[in-house]
């Protein structure tokens, strides 16, 4: 009876710590590598995409101060490079409002923006076109107060572009501020997550020593000094807390590369920079461990983890417990 009781216990034990351990492990691993495939498909393009939206508005002003000039130079039109720049920024903003992370704030200063982008353009066109330098017959009064109109459009214009925190540049570093925010939240190893992992591995140990208690049990109680059902139960285990806590261990450095690269465009965003940050997201995500497949390789260690034992244990209950040794 007493060697029935200790089987029964460790087959209790043996269910509720396999349950408990493959709940535990799946969800853990399932929050890490869930990450990759939204960085893929959506986290870095709303980064890289308002980093490149401000690259364009930058370099299209610079592109119109260029063209219009001093009051006394000659325009002949704004030029090729601000169109396609202004072209350039409308696009990404465009991209950036399906992708943006920051909510309804990330909605509503992108609105805001690309209704300013069209005031700007309008103003840069009318200082380089209606108020362009004219022939040089025209009257000296005309000239002068078609050089002060494209003075005031160009104010205008750079005031869109620059004035602090309501203009186009400031609302979008303080939107891609907040997108950091939040692309450091969603790639972080948080507190939560190592909880999960350490509970996941505090299971997996505890069901290693039921398993090997149990070992014990029919050795000295059955004389049974193998039991292959037991063994599998013990591999399986050792699998399970070894693999899946390197193969996250490899993707959360992968995540933590995309997160410093992501970071580094807001102060140093350059055209070049984002395309070698694009690069190496999708190298860093493509090189994670994947998550389906896994997924379900997991599932089925834990299933047979949970089967294999028991089904051990219910067997020497049924044939041989009553051999043993009071």
């Amino acid at each position: 009876m007493v060697t029935r009781t200790l089987l029964r216990r460790h087959l209790a034990a043996l269910v509720v710590l396999s349950l408990l351990s493959g709940t535990a492990l799946l969800v853990s691993y399932d929050v890490v590598h869930r990450s990759p495939e939204r960085v893929r498909t959506s986290t870095a393009l709303a980064a890289q995409q308002v980093a490149a939206a401000r690259i364009a508005l930058e370099t299209a002003h610079r592109n119109a101060e260029a063209a219009v000039g001093k009051p006394s130079s000659r325009v002949t039109g704004v030029g090729e490079g601000f169109r396609t720049q202004i072209s350039a920024a409308d696009q990404n903003l465009s991209r950036a409002a399906d992708k943006q992370l920051a909510g309804s704030y990330g909605r509503g200063e992108l609105d805001t923006v690309d209704g300013l982008l069209t005031v700007y353009a309008d103003a840069v066109n009318q200082a380089a076109g209606m108020y362009g330098e004219k022939p040089e017959d025209m009257a000296p009064g005309a000239r002068d107060e078609l050089s002060t109109m494209r003075e005031l459009r160009m104010t205008e214009a750079g005031s869109l572009m620059h004035r602090r925190v309501t203009g186009m540049l400031p609302r979008l570093a303080k939107l891609q501020e907040r997108q950091l925010e939040q692309v450091r939240r969603e790639l972080e190893f948080s507190t939560a997550q190592r909880v999960g992992w350490a509970l996941a591995e505090a299971f997996l140990i505890l069901t290693g020593l039921v398993l090997l208690s149990a070992t014990a049990v029919l050795r000295r109680r059955c004389g049974r000094l193998f039991n292959g059902w037991l063994l599998c139960g013990l591999v399986l285990t050792l699998v399970l807390a070894v693999v899946p806590v390197r193969w996250t261990s490899t993707t959360q450095d992968r995540l933590d590369t995309v997160s410093t690269r992501l970071t580094s465009l807001e102060h140093a965003a350059t055209q070049r920079n984002i395309t070698r940050t694009a690069a190496e997201v999708r190298h860093a995500a493509d090189t994670a461990h994947g998550r389906a497949g896994p997924l379900l390789g997991f599932g089925a260690c834990g299933v047979a983890l949970l089967v294999l034992p028991a089904t051990g244990l219910l067997r020497r209950l049924r044939t041989d417990y009553g051999k043993a040794r009071p």
